[in-house]
Parts: C-alpha cells; sequence; structure tokens
C-alpha cells in the first residue's frame, strides 16, 4: 500500500448565496394547488418549483460567464464559476471559493442580474411570487468547517489511490479533516456540508431579506463596501438598523444591512423623493465601510480573509482599505495545524 501524503486544508474564503421564492406558501395552497393544461398529473405549484430548480442554476451560470467574458482582464475568471450547493425548501443555496476581490464582485454582479431578472419574468408571467436573496461568507477551515456527506465519505481522488481502502468508506484516513477534501468540495459543494457560526449567521440574517433587499452579513457588506469603492460593483446599500439575531454576536444587535435590489423604476424615484423629504442622504460605500470596520473592532469581528494582501494583490488601494485594522485568524490557524500534525502523526 503507497503512503499518500495528507496535507492540513489550507485557508479559504466561501462565497455563499441564497435565491428563495416569496410568497410560495401561499400559492401552493391557492391558484398553484391546481392542475394546468401544462400538467395533469401536478398541481401548478410543482412545475413552477421544477422550473425555479432548473432554470434559476442555469441564468446564474451564463451571467456569471457573461461578466467574465467583458475583458481579458475578466476571462480567467470563467475557470471558478458559482457552484450549485443545496436545494432547502422553495430555496436554491450556491457555494464559490474566492479567489479575490475581482472574483467575489463577478459572483454578486451575476446574482444580483439573474435574481432582477427572475423576479421579472414571475411578475410578467402574472404568478402571485417574487425571489429574494441573501449573501454570507464564511472562512475555512475554521472557524467554520467542512463535511462529507455520506454519500461522498472519500474524495474521489483518494479513492483511486489504493483498491484496498477503497472497499470500505469508513477506513481512518477516509474522515481525516485534509486539503484534498477541501479542494472537493471547492469543485463538488453538493457532496459536502458547510457548519460553523458564519453559516449559522448566514441564515439568520436571510430574516432582514425581501424582493427588494438582498440581505448581506456585515462581513460580506465590508467586502462589497470595498468592492464599491474600488469601482468593481456600482450597487447601493442600506441600512436599516439592529436587530437582536438568537445565538449571534452574544445578543448585540446586528445591523440590517442589504444591497437595494428594487425593480420597479417608479418605486426607485419615489423612495428617492421620500428620502429627500426626509433629509435621508444616500448611503456612501466608504463611509459603510469605516462603520462596517469600526462595528468589527468593537465586537471583535476577525476578518473572512485569512491573507487580505493576496486578496487584495490587484489594487493599489491606499487608504481605502481598512483590512489591516481587522485581526486575523493566522495565530488560530496555526495552532490548529499544529494540534492537527499531533493528533495524526503526520510531520
Amino acid at each position: 500500500m503507497t503512503q499518500k501524503k495528507i496535507e492540513y486544508p489550507a485557508p479559504r474564503t466561501r462565497l455563499f448565496l441564497s435565491a428563495d421564492l416569496v410568497g410560495s406558501t401561499s400559492f401552493k395552497s391557492g391558484e398553484g394547488g391546481y392542475a394546468t393544461h401544462f400538467s395533469k398529473a401536478y398541481p401548478n405549484w410543482v412545475m413552477i418549483q421544477r422550473r425555479f430548480y432548473k432554470c434559476f442554476p442555469e441564468n446564474f451560470l451564463k451571467n456569471y460567464e457573461l461578466e467574465c467574458s467583458h475583458s481579458k482582464l475578466t476571462a480567467k475568471y470563467s475557470e471558478f464559476p458559482p457552484r450549485f450547493w443545496k436545494y432547502l425548501g422553495d430555496e436554491v443555496l450556491f457555494c464559490t471559493t474566492l479567489k479575490d476581490i475581482v472574483h467575489l464582485s463577478l459572483v454578486i454582479k451575476a446574482f444580483c442580474a439573474t435574481i432582477q431578472a427572475y423576479g421579472n419574468k414571475l411578475e410578467k408571467d402574472g404568478l402571485p411570487l417574487d425571489i429574494k436573496g441573501t449573501g454570507w461568507v464564511g472562512l475555512f477551515p475554521l472557524p467554520n468547517i467542512t463535511i462529507s456527506l455520506p454519500s461522498s465519505l472519500r474524495c474521489p481522488q483518494d479513492k483511486k489511490d489504493d483498491e484496498e481502502e477503497a472497499q470500505s468508506n469508513l477506513s481512518y484516513e477516509s474522515w481525516i479533516y485534509r486539503e484534498s477534501m477541501e479542494q472537493d468540495a471547492d469543485l463538488h459543494p453538493d457532496q459536502y456540508d458547510f457548519l460553523g457560526r458564519d453559516i449559522d449567521t448566514g441564515f439568520r440574517v436571510a430574516k432582514f431579506a425581501s424582493p427588494n433587499k438582498l440581505a448581506l452579513t456585515v462581513e460580506l457588506a465590508w467586502l462589497l463596501a470595498i468592492a464599491r469603492q474600488l469601482r468593481l460593483l456600482d450597487v447601493s446599500f442600506s441600512h436599516s438598523g439592529a436587530e437582536v439575531l438568537k445565538g449571534v454576536l452574544k445578543g448585540v444587535p446586528y445591523p440590517q444591512l442589504s444591497l437595494d435590489m428594487e425593480r420597479s423604476f417608479i418605486k426607485q424615484k419615489l423612495r428617492k423623493i421620500e428620502n429627500a423629504l426626509h433629509g435621508r442622504k444616500p448611503m456612501l460605500p466608504f463611509i459603510l465601510g469605516d462603520y462596517l470596520t469600526t462595528f468589527m473592532m468593537a465586537e471583535k469581528m476577525k476578518s473572512p480573509l485569512m491573507d487580505p494582501e493576496t486578496f487584495f494583490a490587484s489594487f493599489d488601494c491606499g487608504d481605502i482599505l481598512a483590512w489591516e485594522k481587522i485581526s486575523t485568524w493566522t495565530e488560530e490557524y496555526e495552532d490548529m495545524k499544529q494540534n492537527w500534525h499531533s493528533d495524526h502523526s503526520i510531520q
């Protein structure tokens, strides 16, 4: 039996995005509960749900490829598309292992475009449904962790290494948390689950989402505010107060942050007039970035990036970036790596 090199997982930041149908519960019990001329065997809501599950991921990928095709500088990112993670009720989730700030911006632009287009399609079809989105980021292998699902306890490349071990998914090495597992999860997130406080927070923050607001965690909003200042994104942010979220920040009210997703031109105009009447000014990205940096420092939140310099390496940012003020998980990562080597006697 050949000796395999087993490596501790390298740090990586993953972006998680959720698209959720709005109004589906009442639709199922109402007009969606009846058969249509498209299918006599199934009620209409089944057909609508199937179309959502199929079309939204396809459209998201097409929009991402379109974003990557705009220049030679972005073409290389076509190799790292957003990937389907899982279905959760009326929700479809995606996972992307981020390369840098440009990559993040491309995925977000494609996701927002897909949300907008799908919402318009639902409205055009006369359906009493809409769509809302949520986004968050998580750092691996800490404070979050990747877990292989029962059907994929072993990474494909590991299974091929040894015929004897391939006969048993319960071998010792198949349970070691290692880099090859993370590499496989980068490509096939649907075969894995992702656990940790950042994941929990993302699902909690989803309560702030609506068809005209793409809800964001603090860490993702912080990164997007930087991307906006670097002119990688043309988006508008909202801060709608703060609310205590169960199990998040030890009871400290969590900022309600979002991207503006309003599709109606007349409603956009109405909102601008209302803001003018009440003296509310548009939220400037550098002010939001400063607020989020200060909030993260005050609440001792760590950076979602293990190596910020590499993540922002393409830019001479000057005073724009404040990542150096936010502590990282570097020390904890090195301690965990040392303990991992000790546990598995790997030198």
